[in-house]
C-alpha cells in the first residue's frame, strides 16, 4: 500500500488534492465511515485523525492508496524527513486501528445477523410466491416479516453474509403459468 502525504492548512484540502468527497460529519475520536461515491448506503470510506489532532489518515477500503494529512499553514516551510517519517508512523498506527475496528464490526455484525436469521420462522409451500410458482423451499430458506423469502448466503469461511430478500411480487409481476 502506498501512502500520499498532505501538508495543507485544512483536512478538507487534502481531501480535494487526494481526489475524495469530505465526509459531512467528522468524529473526531472515532473513526469516520462515510461514502465515496455518492450512494448513503456505501461506507467504504473512512477517516482517523491522529491523536495530537493536527493529522489524519484516510482512504477508501476499494483504493490500494491511503493518504495522510498533516496541518501546515500556507507559505510554511516544507516538511522536514523527520516530519515526514512521523506523519507515516502515525499512518500506520491508525491503518491498524480502522482495521482492527472494521474487523470488529464485521464480527459483531456477523453475530446479529446469525441472530436475526435464527429468530425467523421456515418459509413452507404456504408461502404466497412458492404457491404461485410452485416451489418448495429448502429448509435454510426462511420467511421475513413481511412474508419475503430470505435466503442466507455464506462466505468461504462458513459466515452468514447479510441475507438476501425476496419481496412478495405483485400478482401482476407473477408469470401466468408456471415454468
Amino acid at each position: 500500500m502506498s501512502d500520499g502525504v498532505f501538508f495543507t492548512p485544512t483536512l478538507e484540502q487534502a481531501f480535494n488534492q487526494a481526489g475524495l468527497p469530505f465526509p459531512a460529519d467528522v468524529d473526531l475520536s472515532l473513526i469516520t465511515r462515510y461514502s465515496t461515491n455518492g450512494n448513503k448506503t456505501d461506507k467504504s470510506g473512512w477517516l482517523r485523525h491522529f491523536p495530537d489532532g493536527h493529522g489524519a489518515v484516510f482512504r477508501c477500503w476499494r483504493g490500494a492508496v491511503s493518504f495522510v494529512w498533516q496541518h501546515r499553514e500556507e507559505g510554511s516551510p516544507g516538511p522536514t524527513r523527520e516530519q515526514l517519517k512521523k506523519a507515516k508512523e502515525q499512518a500506520v498506527i491508525a491503518r491498524k486501528q480502522a482495521k482492527a475496528e472494521r474487523d470488529d464490526l464485521h464480527v459483531r455484525t456477523a453475530l446479529s445477523i446469525e441472530v436475526k436469521y435464527a429468530e425467523l420462522p421456515p418459509a413452507t409451500d404456504k408461502n404466497a410466491y412458492c404457491t404461485r410458482t410452485v416451489i418448495t423451499p429448502p429448509d435454510s430458506v426462511k420467511q421475513g416479516a413481511q412474508r419475503q423469502l430470505v435466503i442466507p448466503v455464506y462466505d468461504g469461511e462458513g459466515t452468514l453474509n447479510p441475507f438476501r430478500t425476496f419481496p412478495l411480487m405483485a400478482e401482476s409481476n407473477l408469470a401466468k403459468t408456471p415454468k
